[in-house]
């Protein structure tokens, strides 16, 4: 490729990776258990690393998990935008090293290139708990020191130095102590040994003995991390379904396997899961229509896409390849690894009852598959193309990863949409309870079950809300629902301003100004008419109305 090529893809790929990511960053947070991770760091980081080892580790019996874990960064800052460029920043580091080592297994700079591409492309924003959505460096840390794992034994067997050997096993025994299925990987060492680097020895003996010579010891490393996890089950034995092996039947184990497989491929969710079709049209108010095609990202996003994948294809080095075993075996083992790693959550009852079609189809491991299977896909379809070598199949390859991933980008930016303000609904809710107004009033219990309401999968736990206002006012009470008569409603209204009364005093608290008769909502779900009086009060961004 020329230099002032290079230049050009990497400004449009720098343009690509910017508007495939803005929704990502849009997102906020989608979930319960990360809104109690942020509850909990608004208490302060050392509330935060205390509840975090407790709930999360020793009560999960993952205590493990505590070793170099970083997922705290994400906590640092309130910020929505600070909170997901952090994990957005794990996902293109993972994404990144997911080509460097594709590139030193195939020598083949324009395949991992384009492999990347792909895997960021079409990676798809949904409801479900997994990465971009939610679990970001939860999921992506231990995956980014596996890969550095995988560097460094391709270092080792290439240049034989043994400090990359013990770096290499130190870097996977970090990544099964943050997630238990990283175990799984202990296969693939001797697989890449044996594909990359034995593939020119036909006596098989052989083979089998230099890749136990090898890998053996990664095996020993395995073992060890084994005897760890007993250990720490017998110190802090856990009733956490997630980490209890239970086989119900293997019916169950497969349908989770291949549930957790098929939302890992890419398009399902736009093209084949009728609930995700409809929740697009719920909230696009209908299918594709001009508006998602004529947005300035999304137009930005073609461009640039298609001259990447122009450009790249376009190469003349290109050499014409004939498919052979060794493809089919990388295929196979690519495919494998879009299931196996799911295989300790299916073991699992909290899993094997959740995930389904009509529950969780995507789980936080799916990451792990989704790389697996976008390799085995863009393998193929680029040896396709390599062993044809016509222009017709390149234009064909093209177009279908611009209207597959085009589809999917639409659904990206209406699903990222919908979650900022379930999100920026959470944020005014905190800054509600912020409000010194409340001081005046002492101890005071509030009922507002609208603050409570769950959406999508954003719920919010029973008590949150009076944990939250206890770090502002002390002694104050927000509940769901309570037992006696309340001193106070408060009741969200659609447009996230706040009714707030009881038998004596009524309030409108809200960012705009008002005046004149206004429609609002009651805790029963009743619309009653209501006139601006006066403006009592103006704190941060709200003003403070009683009503008559």
């Amino acid at each position: 490729m020329k230099r002032e090529n290079k230049k050009s893809v990497f400004v449009m790929l720098g343009i690509l990776i910017i508007t495939v990511c803005c929704p990502m960053i849009q997102q906020g947070i989608i979930c319960n258990d990360e809104l109690l991770l942020r509850l909990w760091s608004q208490q302060g980081l050392k509330t935060f690393f205390r509840t975090t080892i407790i709930n999360e580790n020793i009560l999960k019996g993952r205590i493990l998990a505590t070793i170099g874990n970083v997922k705290f960064l994400s906590y640092l800052s309130d910020n929505k935008y600070v909170f997901r460029t952090i994990g957005v920043c794990f996902l293109l580091i993972s994404i990144f090293l997911f080509g460097c080592i594709v590139y030193r297994l195939f020598e083949d700079i324009y395949f991992s290139t384009v492999l990347c591409i792909l895997i960021l492309v079409f990676l798809p924003i949904t409801f479900e708990l997994s990465v971009p959505n939610a679990y970001m460096i939860v999921c992506l840390q231990p995956l980014i020191l596996l890969e550095i794992s995988i560097a460094l034994f391709i270092n080792y067997v290439e240049k034989g130095k043994h400090i990359n050997f013990i770096l290499c096993s130190l870097m996977f025994l970090w990544a099964m102590f943050l997630y238990e299925f990283i175990i799984t990987y202990v296969l693939i060492f001797p697989i890449i040994y044996i594909l990359k680097y034995q593939k020119e020895i036909k006596n098989i003996k052989i083979k089998v003995i230099n890749t136990i010579k090898k890998t053996f010891p990664l095996f020993c490393v395995a073992i060890v991390y084994l005897m760890f996890y007993l250990l720490q089950a017998k110190i802090f034995p856990t009733n956490y379904l997630g980490n209890t092996l239970k086989i119900f039947s293997f019916r169950k184990i497969f349908s989770t396997l291949k549930v957790v497989f098929l939302s890992a491929l890419p398009g399902y969710f736009t093209i084949f899961n009728q609930k995700y079709r409809f929740l697009f049209e719920y909230y696009n108010h209908g299918k594709i229509h001009i508006q998602n095609l004529y947005k300035s990202s999304f137009l930005v996003f073609v461009v640039a896409l298609s001259y990447l994948l122009i450009t790249i294809l376009n190469n003349k080095n290109e050499k014409k390849y004939k498919l052979g075993k060794s493809d089919i075996l990388i295929i196979g083992t690519a495919l494998i690894y879009g299931m196996l790693p799911a295989l300790p959550n299916a073991l699992t009852p909290l899993y094997q009852e959740a995930v389904s079609n009509s529950g969780f189809i995507s789980i936080p491991v799916s990451i792990y598959l989704y790389f697996s299977n976008m390799l085995a896909i863009t393998y193929f379809l680029w040896k396709i193309c390599k062993a044809f070598n016509k222009k017709y199949v390149k234009i064909v390859f093209i177009c279908l990863v611009l209207m597959g991933s085009g589809f999917i980008q639409i659904e990206n930016n209406v699903f990222a949409e919908e979650q900022s303000q379930n999100y920026e609904r959470i944020v005014d809710i905190e800054n509600l309870l912020k409000l010194n107004y409340w001081n005046q009033f002492g101890n005071i219990v509030i009922e507002a079950p609208s603050l409570y309401e769950t959406k999508n999968t954003l719920a919010v736990e029973e008590d949150h809300w009076t944990q939250f206002a206890n770090i502002y006012h002390s002694g104050m009470v927000v509940e769901n629902k309570t037992e006696e008569n309340p001193d106070l409603y408060i009741q969200m209204q659609k447009d996230n301003s706040f009714y707030v009364y009881n038998n004596t005093i009524k309030l409108l608290i809200c960012e705009n100004e008002q005046e004149g008769k206004i429609c609002l909502e009651d805790e029963e779900s009743n619309y009653i008419q209501m006139e601006i009086d006066s403006c009592i009060d103006r704190e941060q961004k709200y003003n403070i109305y009683l009503l008559k």
